[in-house]
């Protein structure tokens, strides 16, 4: 069935089929479902937490398994909480890719804020993911963009503060290059304070594109929930805010999100390499 009214003499059609389409689109629930993941290696199960290591020019810290509450009251979608089991652990790199790090295995460097020690940024969601192909390809392990809630817990393992707690404390500055304190611009990576887990740059110098298509949360209890990419095209998920932000951008369950090909300077990126049997070894 359509409905038709007249312009300038023609009808002009506009299918109801359509419109019922969109709006049930609008009021789906939200697309997570269960990531496949590596099974646990017995290396795995006895790795201390904040385990380092280097591979492929790239250090990493070990995030064991785990059960957290994902979300808050930061604003911009953070609520509902829910209950989240991560399991296997996971390696997250200790810092955002840099540009020498991108440029070697991309041969370009399309950032705006140039310096080999920076984090990579103007790249679109689809640059970050073709990026981790490639290493993917090049060694023998597997590498990505971390889940919405993988970053999200890894980043409360150390976090140093929580949502809406002591945001104006200006002891955050030291951990993090914001609008207050960059200068409008980025800086190598590792130049301000770790959180208590060792990570660098987790809040703060550049926003982190994760795995997920942006959706609202449910209140359900998940094991390591994604929405995955390709069940929708719209935008992605990017977490831990950037140089012009203030701080509260940059808490552990603030959400931002932009279009799947986006290229923005303050957007960048983090990798996460699978352990387990399918996965890197160290």
């Amino acid at each position: 069935m359509s409905y038709y009214w007249k312009a300038g003499g023609a009808a002009v059609g506009l299918s109801l089929l359509v419109l019922v389409g969109v709006l049930a689109w609008s009021l789906a629930p939200p697309a997570f479902e269960s990531m496949v993941r590596p099974d646990e290696s017995p290396a795995d199960s006895v790795r201390p937490p904040g385990a380092t290591a280097e591979f492929g020019g790239m250090e990493f810290i070990w995030v064991p398994a785990g059960v957290f509450y994902q979300g808050g009251n930061s604003g911009n979608g953070s609520s509902p909480m829910r209950k989240v089991r991560i399991s296997p652990g996971f390696w997250l790199g200790k810092f955002e890719v840099t540009q020498a790090q991108w440029s070697r295995v991309m041969g370009s460097n399309p950032s705006m804020f140039k310096g080999a020690a920076r984090p990579v940024e103007g790249i679109s969601w689809s640059d970050a993911n073709r990026y981790c192909k490639e290493l993917t390809r090049r060694r023998s392990a597997v590498f990505r963009l971390p889940t919405e809630a993988e970053w999200e817990y890894a980043c409360k393992l150390g976090a140093i503060a929580e949502s809406g707690e002591n945001v104006d404390s200006s002891e955050l500055l030291a951990y993090n290059w914001v609008a207050e304190n960059s200068g409008n611009s980025t800086h190598p990576v590792g130049t301000r304070k770790s959180d208590s887990f060792g990570f660098y740059d987790l809040g703060g110098n550049v926003y982190e594109w994760c795995l997920d298509t942006y959706r609202a949360y449910d209140d359900k209890a998940r094991e390591n929930p994604v929405v995955l990419p390709e069940k929708a095209v719209s935008d992605k998920v990017c977490r831990g805010g950037g140089y012009d932000c203030t701080v509260s951008l940059t808490l552990p369950d603030y959400r931002m999100y932009h279009g799947v090909n986006a290229r923005i300077s303050r957007v960048g990126m983090r990798v996460l390499m699978e352990a387990g049997k399918r996965g890197g070894h160290l």
